[in-house]
């Protein structure tokens, strides 16, 4: 398929003109993306991944940290540094994947541009409402679209032994993922064997044996880099930890599917079967009255079915928690364009690009919901890049339908409706609400310096709350490496504090998690020498009489401290914490 069968395009300057304000939004997202890299900070998701990060030798079972300390030539990790990291990962990616995406591309369309594509793959990027610091899950987004990049690309080799290196080199990004997610590198491995088989026009069973060899090289280096990265250790222990730790939080495939299935996923369907359908009854409808008027069908039933979305979704808010409020108007919309824009695509541009244009939309639709597997958060409490492909999808079918007679009104109003939905998306989650600050603040209320290594910017409620923490710890002589329990999911505690978390990185309450919890205080029980400090962020707990409880909160002069009040303003940021209790319950032993 070369440039015999490429179809001409004209150059249009409005087109090139959007274009050039979605790269410029991108650039926007991206600026204040850096400028928050110090501000905030989520004591529950962010605290743990900062605890691999400083402690890696502790916590080899979350492999992202371990990993990072060894490759990166940095010798202290910050939350600032973190973050850029994640931020970096995420762009050098996402570039990777544009690239990709326009070799294929440009080998089928003349005209095709790279700043086109990957200006939609920017809008699409930094859309996660969880934590920003980095974590497994962005190096799992890192080596699946860095491998399918690879991938696109090697299908524009006409050389069978470039073509083979470059599979080798995808293969290898997949198996060595599972270091950091098993079941999303089996996953990303199907996907890989799939389009590798049905790519081309040579017989299927040749690429069979061909994928096969690349997937088996790929796997072999990355034993030989595991070996080389766990030199002295034992790599295949760490992955046995790592299942360990998911079957004692019950992270099963099928508990996850039927999780995403029932409450994810049923939502999900709701809402983008309730517009399809809204948008497809105003569509007939239009047209029956109107043939001629097609374009204005489309208009109008893009419009409704939006609107009786955003609506559904306002009126059912007290179902959702308020960070997926928006997700499922911005997934709506996004899945709305992308249905729109493949229904559109010509048929008949020529057999090639048509049986190409099959297996790889299939293949950017299904890589999204790959890459995800094996996360215990629902797709629309997620949102990292997962969702880049169909950006990329978006960008093939733009530019296919800019050769056709698509309307260039249609056509402006497909890039506007992916720039408003993904511009909203990225205002509520990372401006105005982000996961993990308190109390509906905002980034621009967090302004008073944490003294520390970090100098995080944070609210003033939050700069009081994290200095009482670490007064109490003070007046107890309690110094940095010391064992620190921290129950109901407070890791970011035992950070700040510059203790590590004996036997697991994180401790859950509640009865879901006793499982978990009684099989790491065991193993911590027997890998320290001294009684760990325990946090409670709840009252109903009691501890034996060798260990002193200090409430922080409401303090009237236990061990010294004079009454005063400092509330607790984390304490309705996660679900399973108990309402309304503005404490914290220090328990130190006796002795400190």
């Amino acid at each position: 398929m070369g440039q015999n069968n490429a179809i001409a395009t004209t150059p249009n300057f409005w087109r090139t003109a959007s274009y050039a304000l979605l790269f410029l939004m991108g650039l926007v997202k991206l600026g204040v993306m850096l400028w928050s890299t110090n501000r905030g900070f989520d004591l529950g998701d962010e605290g743990l991944y900062m605890l691999s990060l400083s402690d890696p030798e502790h916590y080899k079972v979350l492999a992202h940290g371990y990993f990072l300390n060894k490759i990166l030539p940095i010798s202290e990790f910050t939350i600032p540094i973190s973050r850029t990291i994640s931020i970096c990962l995420e762009l050098v990616s996402g570039f990777i994947f544009s690239w990709g995406v326009f070799r294929w591309l440009s080998t089928r369309v003349t005209g095709v541009s790279f700043t086109a594509i990957w200006a939609l793959v920017l809008i699409g990027s930094f859309q996660s409402i969880l934590a920003r610091c980095v974590s497994y899950n962005d190096l799992i987004n890192f080596f699946g679209l860095t491998s399918a990049g690879v991938l696109l690309y090697s299908l524009t080799l006409s050389n069978g032994r470039q073509q083979f290196f470059a599979w080798v080199l995808s293969a290898f990004l997949l198996t060595f993922s599972t270091l950091f997610k098993a079941p999303v590198a089996i996953s990303l491995s199907i996907l890989f064997f799939g389009v590798a088989i049905l790519h081309g026009q040579r017989p299927k069973l040749p690429n069979l044996a061909k994928a096969t060899a690349a997937w088996v090289a790929g796997a072999a280096l990355t034993v030989l880099a595991y070996t080389i990265l766990y030199s002295g250790t034992s790599w295949i222990n760490v992955l046995t930890n790592v299942k360990a730790t998911a079957d004692l939080l019950r992270y099963h495939p099928i508990d996850l599917l039927g999780m995403y299935l029932i409450y994810d996923g049923t939502p999900n369907v709701v809402f983008i079967g309730l517009g399809i359908s809204v948008y497809w009854l105003c569509y007939t409808l239009i047209k029956s009255v109107a043939p001629n008027k097609k374009l204005l069908a489309f208009m109008v039933s893009s419009a409704l079915s939006t609107a009786v979305c955003y609506f559904a979704i306002i009126g059912l808010k007290q179902l959702l928690v308020r960070e997926e409020q928006p997700v499922y108007f911005y997934l709506w919309v996004v899945v709305n364009v992308i249905i729109i824009l493949l229904y559109n695509t010509p048929k008949g541009a020529s057999a090639g690009l048509q049986k190409d244009k099959i297996v790889i939309a299939g293949f950017l639709l299904t890589l999204p919901l790959a890459m995800i597997g094996g996360t215990n958060g629902f797709i629309t409490e997620t949102l990292f890049a997962f969702w880049i492909p169909w950006f990329g999808l978006a960008a093939i079918c733009l530019k296919i339908l800019a050769t056709s007679n698509f309307s260039k009104l249609k056509y402006y109003l497909m890039v506007c409706a992916l720039a408003m939905a993904t511009g909203m998306q990225f205002y509520y989650s990372k401006v105005l609400h982000p996961f993990g600050i308190p109390n509906n603040q905002s980034l621009l209320d967090q302004n008073t310096t944490l003294k520390g290594k970090d100098n995080l910017l944070l609210s003033h409620d939050a700069v009081a709350y994290f200095q009482s923490f670490q007064a109490v710890l003070e007046s107890k002589n309690v110094k940095p490496n010391t064992p620190i329990v921290a129950f109901n999911y407070a890791p970011g505690l035992v950070y700040l504090a510059q203790g590590y978390s004996p036997g697991a990185p994180f401790y859950l309450y509640g009865n879901d998690f006793v499982r978990y919890n009684c099989h790491f205080l065991m193993a911590a029980a027997e890998a320290i020498d001294r009684p760990p400090i325990i946090l409670y962020r709840t009252s109903t707990f009691a501890f034996p009489r060798h260990f002193t409880c200090i409430k922080q909160g409401i303090w009237h002069n236990i061990n010294g401290f004079t009454e005063h009040t400092v509330f607790d303003p984390y304490d309705a940021v996660y679900e399973h914490e108990d309402v309304n209790n503005d404490s914290l319950y220090i328990w130190i032993p006796k002795g400190y």
